[in-house]
């Protein structure tokens, strides 16, 4: 949320208007106190020099005698006084306190109509002095104040640190209190639900509460706070920031208790406005895509919710990540036909664009020693933003590096992962402490959700891989995409099949089994093989036809320029991994006899990882992590290392280089683990023994069992052979001696 920065120091006031010399004197004595650093020629001959410096002893100070200043008004009575001042007097008060302020955008404000410039001017008034006169509204911020104020739906679409969010205080500061209008901020994340509601609260001064699971249930906080539903009365808050879960039933089908209340119809008619941040989750997190079921469902459903909600609720919806086939999706969701739509280009002029082939795999981690200085400076080491796609890559990169700093150095915070699977205590301090230019966390490791709405004005580099966005998170330094050798395998033409329209689309349907290169997307395979100009790959992507969408300010545009002296080495603080030189001939490897037995690693390693947690865990005063005890690299050393050279507690301390204190806190416990480990396997080898021995007894018993049912059969056939042979002989006997009887008779002739 930001607009104009320079402060303005002087302000110039006709001597012959009262009311507006009134007018600013209470808003300057009560907003903020600058220095008087110089007077400034006015072309009026007669004019007062409102002193800044002395504003704090209310007195007016003018060329004339000094004349004495009211009382110092309160932050309402002074937004009151801005709001219900009247219109000739409002825009005569702008022209003596922007008079000669580049920020004003004054071409803008001369071509609206009177009565929205005039509410354009209160905005711009109210903004300027609640912040101190360090921020004035841009063109943009303005055109999606009006849109809600005049009750349209709107859609911001501007990168990040552009001041999207700008729009909703402005609105709130010039609401009547008196009619205690909600308005509801739906957002992606916990975290950047808490950095809004502390800036709405401390910055603007608008009450503003944060609804999640971690929200207070008890029937006092709703009603103080929300809304009192059997009264009918609102509470304290004007502002209601939640996740779109809390919209709609969960998978067990029950209604959350803000899901219950905002289908209430009383609650219904004081909803002012609703603002959608990160909108492009509808489509991205909240649709079936390609074959996989939707990641949030509930941002899908954000259709059925406008359609619950009175018709004259306007929405305003903002994203830095709206390509054609989202916008698409978008528009349909939640966005009346005559929305007001806004653009500001996505460019970053300030960053230069590039693309490494890494040496094998994303699980190489000495693809990642570039970003870490050798040897480490802390007064030049850059802030590193690097972004991953699963949880367990971002730790092992991150204790990857933590590895190379200088023993002293490592587990202080210099390089942090940050995932949905830490503490929010955690996340809100490596979060704090990177975003700080003077915090100990100069390389963050982390998964999308630091990638969501966050401005990062101090970030040098940001890289991740092929399977990522590039909009997110940085205002200048180096986009370095990294990528691995099977995307030049991939031809474009694989991609033939599904919505053409969509540059996401992947080769074909996917399965909770599809290979990464089955998910690597069209749009990512085009942009690392493309030979053209990447920024215009990604003004192709986002549909930024913008005047401005190509410019860039830094010595390289990109890496694809053959007539650039481009070299990534250069810009990076390490040097890049050249990968392993190649084997001597005629050398075969040996086997190699010094470690522990693969089968007996994933078991140990997994005791390990019990006995940490069990080690965090049973001091929660205490910010440890469990890298912080034990890193990746050396957890990995000790499930690889037998155990005949684990012979004693000490024995770990020596093989890990640790201190005497960390032998104190951590050795015998640990040792106790590969004791325990070792007497488990001795055991199960004495079982697994007596079982095979038990296994093979049962099959010859069986064998022997079935060998004599197979004799008992094959006798039974026989005598049933014989039997039956025996009566075939007696039957033909039988009709052998039937045959001689049925002969007849022969006589003699002779007689």
């Amino acid at each position: 949320m930001s607009g104009g920065t320079e402060p303005t120091r002087l302000v110039t006031i006709p001597s012959n208007d009262s009311t507006i010399l009134r007018m600013c004197t209470n808003v300057l004595s009560s907003y903020f106190l600058f220095e008087l650093s110089q007077l400034v020629k006015s072309a009026i001959p007669s004019y007062f020099e409102i002193n800044l410096d002395t504003v704090a002893s209310t007195t007016l100070c003018a060329r004339a005698d000094p004349v004495p200043m009211q009382s110092v008004p309160t932050l309402h009575e002074r937004r009151e006084e801005i709001r219900l001042l009247l219109a000739s007097n409002i825009e005569a008060l702008a022209n003596a306190i922007f008079h000669g302020d580049p920020r004003l955008p004054r071409n803008y404000l001369a071509g609206l109509n009177p009565q929205d410039r005039t509410f354009a001017l209160r905005a711009i008034l109210q903004l300027w002095g609640v912040t101190g006169g360090t921020q004035v509204p841009r063109e943009v911020q303005l055109k999606a104040t009006l849109a809600t104020h005049n009750g349209l739906d709107s859609l911001l679409n501007a990168g990040t640190g552009t001041g999207k969010t700008l729009s909703i205080p402005l609105n709130s500061m010039l609401d009547n209190p008196k009619d205690h209008w909600f308005v509801l901020i739906i957002g992606p994340l916990k975290r950047l639900q808490v950095t809004q509601g502390n800036d709405f609260n401390t910055q603007y001064q608008i009450p503003t509460v944060v609804i999640n699971e971690d929200t207070p249930r008890n029937d006092e906080w709703w009603q103080t706070w929300i809304y009192d539903i059997k009264k009918k009365t609102p509470g304290i808050a004007t502002h209601i920031i939640v996740t779109p879960e809390q919209l709609f039933r969960s998978p067990e089908g029950h209604l959350s208790r803000f899901g219950v209340l905002i289908r209430n119809k009383h609650f219904q008619k004081l909803l002012k406005r609703i603002y959608v941040d990160e909108v492009h989750g509808i489509h991205v997190d909240g649709t079936d895509l390609y074959g996989n079921k939707a990641f949030r469902p509930a941002w899908g459903h954000l259709g059925e919710l406008k359609a619950l909600l009175p018709r004259s609720i306007p929405w305003h919806c903002m994203s830095a990540t709206l390509p054609p086939h989202i916008l698409k999706t978008v528009e349909t969701q939640v966005l009346r036909q005559n929305y007001v739509s806004l653009r500001v280009s996505s460019n970053r002029p300030n960053t230069t664009y590039a693309t490494h082939q890494m040496i094998k795999s994303l699980d190489e981690l000495r693809n990642y020693n570039c970003f870490l200085m050798c040897p480490y400076s802390p007064e030049h080491q850059p802030h590193i933003l690097l972004f991953f796609d699963n949880r367990d890559l971002t730790c092992k990169v991150a204790c990857h590096l933590d590895a190379l700093l200088p023993p002293k150095l490592r587990r202080t915070g210099i390089v942090r992962h940050y995932h949905s699977g830490m503490s929010d205590s955690y996340l809100q301090d490596a979060h704090t402490s990177f975003a700080d230019p003077r915090g100990t966390c100069r390389i963050l490791c982390a998964t999308a959700g630091e990638a969501t709405g966050v401005d990062f004005p101090n970030v040098k580099i940001v890289s991740c891989w092929t399977g990522d966005t590039a909009d997110r998170a940085w205002k200048h330094g180096l986009f370095l995409v990294f990528y691995e050798p099977w995307v030049h395998d991939i031809s474009l033409d694989d991609f033939a099949t599904g919505d053409l329209r969509d540059p996401d689309r992947p080769q074909g349907t996917l399965t909770q089994s599809s290979r990464k290169q089955d998910r690597a997307s069209f749009a990512s395979i085009q942009y690392v093989q493309s030979k053209s100009c990447l920024r215009d790959r990604f003004a192709q992507y986002l549909d930024d036809q913008a005047p401005d969408a190509l410019d860039f300010h830094t010595e390289f545009c990109c890496d694809r320029h053959p007539d650039s002296p481009f070299d990534l080495q250069q810009m990076l603080p390490g040097s890049i991994f050249p990968g392993d030189p190649p084997p001597r001939p005629g050398k075969r490897k040996q086997p190699n006899t010094k470690y522990r037995p693969t089968h007996e690693r994933s078991a140990l390693d997994l005791r390990i990882i019990l006995w940490l947690e069990s080690r965090v865990n049973a001091n929660p005063n205490c910010p440890r992590t469990t890298y912080d005890i034990l890193t990746h690299q050396q957890r990995l050393t000790l499930v690889r290392t037998p155990a005949m050279l684990i012979p004693s507690a000490n024995s770990i301390v020596q093989l890990l280089g640790e201190s005497d204190e960390w032998e104190a806190n951590y050795a015998t416990s640990l040792y106790k683990v590969f004791e325990d480990y070792a007497s488990d396997l001795t055991k199960a080898a004495a079982e697994a023994k007596k079982e095979e021995a038990d296994k093979k007894a049962e099959e010859r018993a069986v064998v022997q069992s079935k060998a004599a049912e197979a004799r008992a059969e094959a006798r039974k056939k026989a005598e049933e052979a014989r039997a039956a042979k025996k009566k075939v002989a007696e039957e033909k006997k039988m009709a052998k001696a039937a045959a001689v009887a049925a002969r007849p008779t022969k006589r003699c002739r002779a007689s």
